[in-house]
């Protein structure tokens, strides 16, 4: 069960998120020649991107805020299903959003549940 295998930031598990959404894009340069052709050079293959959100209470919100607002390289720890292993990825947070939960600061002992989503861009 992929639930077995959290993602981890700096080697300390996260919660489990809501959803989560890989996606892997090429890196190109297309250029045309003289003769109108397109010539493509690929500088980079599979740079991945994951997207992930979350409902959790406030003490997470810190903790995801911490590299939102800091420009710090994280080291992210991802199980891959098709070689049923961890792959680590040098990665940057980008695009955090955070939403208060309507009612849930009236929960006592914590100051409310927020929805949280972010983007993981790989160096």
């Amino acid at each position: 069960m992929l639930k077995n295998f959290p993602i981890k930031f700096n080697g300390t598990a996260i919660p489990f998120p809501n959803s989560y959404d890989i996606s892997n894009s090429v890196i190109e340069n297309v250029n045309t020649s003289e003769a109108g052709t397109d010539i493509i050079q690929i500088k980079r293959m599979s740079k991945m991107t994951l997207s992930l959100s979350f409902r959790l209470m406030d003490s997470y919100l810190a903790f995801f805020e911490g590299y939102a607002y800091s420009n710090s390289t994280i080291t992210v720890s991802i199980y891959d299903a098709t070689t049923k292993a961890y792959t680590t990825k040098t990665m940057r947070m980008r695009d955090f959003k955070y939403k208060l939960v309507e009612k849930s600061e009236l929960v006592n002992d914590i100051n409310g549940m927020y929805d949280i989503s972010f983007s993981l861009i790989e160096m």
